[in-house]
């Protein structure tokens, strides 16, 4: 039961992160100029090392957080990039289109943060058990 509510919360706080802390500005900028790519990406993953030094070790959330940063970043340059060109040619369905790379881009971003929270923070964290026996 325990791993139904780690991705749960992961969903929420890659939500929270990733929409309602990106302003309109980031949003509408962030697929011409990286200032604003970076802007939204430092924001997003400054929010998973906050929330990470809650319940993880220092060296392990900086893990996470430099790898969520890094692959955020590479996701949203091209999707980002993608998208503003699909939505100009006024392609919205099927894919490639709008709405199917849009949903391509979370089910990366989905894929990244667990697969990041299994092998980082996880693994660390049965390193650390290990170690200290």
């Amino acid at each position: 039961m325990e791993t139904e509510y780690q991705i749960i919360a992961i969903i929420i706080i890659h939500w929270i992160a990733d929409f309602i802390l990106q302003t309109k500005k980031m949003a509408m900028n962030k697929s011409k100029n990286n200032y604003w790519l970076f802007a939204h990406v430092a924001i997003y993953s400054m929010t998973w090392f906050l929330i990470g030094l809650l319940f993880f070790d220092l060296i392990p959330t900086v893990l996470f957080t430099v790898t969520t940063f890094t692959c955020h970043f590479i996701t949203d340059y091209v999707t980002s990039r993608w998208t503003s060109k699909l939505y100009k040619e006024k392609k919205y369905y099927g894919f490639p289109a709008f709405f199917s790379v849009i949903g391509l881009d979370q089910f990366l971003h989905y894929l990244q943060l667990i697969l990041s929270y299994k092998y980082i923070l996880i693994q660390t964290r049965n390193y650390y058990a290990y170690i200290s026996l």
